[in-house]
């Protein structure tokens, strides 16, 4: 076999089998011999193909197409696949079921008794379309109605309740109570409502006033717009000119002021320590100014030196030929001595 028939066979094969895959995965098995029957729905309700056809719980088929009815644009033709094998009769009821919470849709085929012969559906058929809610497909008919009875008696009692509360206003913590609360609550709105009101009325000239002034201000603003301008524009040439300053190098000379200035306390601080130890060394005694200071025979001697010395200056002065003795004839005259008050000397003489 030449090697064209095998590509030309292959690509066959492999049309055919994408064909069929698509129609499967749709919900049509093209290798079956299924029914198709069709139904009508005003709304489907976001149902969509390859949805289950159920019968009695059991999936039947599948939704295989999903149009717009051709003459009628509010209603939408469902095609459904049947398998062949049932005896489905054609009075039989396609009802539009939902399958969870979460919003999925299945068709469920109800009917009274299987069909035989020409009472059985055909291909092409159209079947009673019919839609359920999602509580009726839980429960059954007559379930429903007891179940509502019973919420129409629960609800009876709530609102029973509900109203002997609040019309119950001594109750302790009863509706009554509350709603006494809420409308003396709205009551004191109303009363605050009007003191704000009337005090607004009383400031409407200040306000008129305030408002005159910020009009006022803004006017004066926008005249003085160039000045605030040139006001800014002084202001970034001062910026940029900071920035352009070597601060660094200031900081650094500061840091070196500092570090002097350190030097210099640190200096004084020893100094003041030297000084402190040379007093506390004069208060012990040592050295000439503390033999001073506490030695008080050195004190008295140097007193009476003082004292002699003060003496010697008075008779120097009173008997200066004492001292300097001058003859222009060659004589010496002899000198009479007056001893000073005080003198150590007269004293010593006269004893």
């Amino acid at each position: 076999m030449r090697n064209e028939v095998k590509v030309g066979i292959l690509a066959v094969v492999t049309a055919v089998l994408f064909i069929w895959g698509y129609f499967f995965l749709k919900g049509r098995n093209l290798l079956s011999r299924d029914k198709i029957v069709f139904v009508e729905y005003g709304n489907v309700n976001l149902l969509t193909t390859s949805s289950p056809v159920l019968l009695n719980g059991a999936e039947i088929g599948v939704v295989s197409t999903i149009t717009l009815h051709p003459t009628d644009v509010k209603k939408m033709v469902v095609g459904l696949t049947l398998k062949r094998d049932l005896p489905i009769p054609k009075n039989a009821i396609a009802t539009l079921i939902p399958t969870g919470l979460t919003g999925g849709k299945a068709i469920e085929l109800t009917f009274d008794k299987p069909c035989q012969g020409a009472d059985c559906i055909e291909y092409g058929d159209y079947l009673v379309g019919k839609k359920q809610s999602m509580l009726g497909s839980y429960l059954e008919p007559g379930e429903i109605d007891i179940y509502m009875e019973r919420i129409k008696n629960g609800i009876g009692g709530v609102t029973d309740s509900l109203n002997a509360a609040i019309n119950d206003p001594n109750s302790e913590n009863g509706l009554g109570k509350t709603f006494k609360n809420i409308e003396q609550t709205v009551k004191n709105l109303q009363e605050a409502t009007l003191s704000l009101s009337k005090l607004v009325n009383k400031q409407q000239s200040a306000i008129s006033n305030t408002m005159t002034n910020l009009e006022s201000t803004s006017n004066n603003l926008a005249k003085n717009n160039a000045v605030i301008t040139e006001m800014l524009g002084n202001a970034n040439e001062f910026t940029k000119k900071l920035s352009k300053t070597d601060l660094d190098g200031t900081v650094n000379t500061a840091k070196g002021a500092i570090a002097s200035l350190q030097k210099t306390v640190t200096s004084t601080d020893l100094a003041i320590k030297d000084v402190n130890a040379l007093i506390a060394g004069v208060n012990r005694g040592e050295g000439s100014l503390g033999t001073l200071l506490k030695d008080d025979k050195l004190a008295k001697n140097l007193e009476k030196a003082s004292k002699d010395l003060d003496l010697m200056l008075q008779d120097m002065r009173l008997n200066p030929r004492r001292y300097i003795n001058l003859s222009i004839f060659g004589k010496n005259g002899k000198m009479n001595y007056e001893y000073p008050n005080g003198d150590p000397a007269n004293e010593a003489r006269k004893n």
